[in-house]
């Protein structure tokens, strides 16, 4: 993690595939202020999307001007069509979910989700659901209600794909966030001394030495390693850096 970092801290950032079969509940996570005052930690997200089934979406920001009352009343009560913005999904989209955005990811998208290691998940809605037992899961009104940033300005809007072979998606202060394509037999190196590094390889096949990485695979390059890797086939992946704080 380099010389600098403190060893007692967790890890910075979580990487995860999901693979959403179902709507997952309507949910929003909160900046510094809030988190404090609720005993959470503040959570920032990123989604990059592998795969979209036809007529994929996704929910995310507020769409009109409302009170933020009316909004959790509308919200918890399956009313929110109205409110929360829908996006339809396709793959190499990309949406950065700051802290304070209402969303639900869609049936049918696969996606590779990359946040701030902290557990605080504000549920607003979950589409009355029941565990085996016919228990709903527990939602959160009063700290959503105070997470909810109904800033209309500052709502997410899709990054779609292009034909750049490297592109920056998100520079944010908890995170870096890079899409890079090689075509077969181009590399990509990357030296010891600057930087951890957390690579997320969403298409192909490359090699770095022995190593192998197929598509959906993750690893983390240390601060200490030199390491060069070469597209066996053409790929795609996502770079995640200035996590180490």
């Amino acid at each position: 993690m380099g010389c600098d970092w403190d060893a007692s801290k967790p890890f910075p950032v979580i990487v995860k595939i999901l693979d959403c079969q179902q709507i997952l509940s309507l949910q929003v996570h909160p900046d510094k202020l809030s988190a404090e005052r609720f005993g959470g930690k503040e959570k920032n997200e990123a989604w990059y999307f592998i795969n979209c089934a036809l007529k994929a979406h996704y929910y995310a920001g507020i769409k009109t001007k409302t009170p933020k009352s009316e909004i959790i009343s509308k919200l918890s009560n399956a009313d929110f069509d109205n409110i929360v913005a829908s996006h339809d999904s396709h793959a190499g989209d990309f949406c950065f979910i700051r802290a304070g955005i209402v969303h639900a990811l869609g049936a049918g998208n696969m996606v590779l989700e990359i946040q701030e290691n902290s557990p605080s998940t504000y549920r607003i809605f979950d589409w009355d659901r029941v565990d085996l037992k016919g228990n709903k899961r527990e939602l959160h009104l009063k700290e959503a209600l105070e997470s909810i940033n109904a800033t209309l300005s500052d709502q997410p809007a899709p990054l779609r794909e292009n034909d750049e072979p490297s592109r920056t998606l998100l520079e944010h202060p908890s995170f870096k966030i890079r899409r890079v394509r090689l075509e077969k037999g181009e590399t990509v190196s990357f030296c010891s001394g600057q930087k951890p590094r957390i690579l997320s390889l969403i298409r192909g096949c490359i090699s770095s030495g022995s190593t192998r990485l197929k598509a959906l695979q993750t690893v983390l390059i240390p601060y200490a390693a030199n390491a060069t890797f070469t597209a066996q086939t053409p790929a795609t992946f996502l770079l995640t850096e200035d996590f180490c704080k």
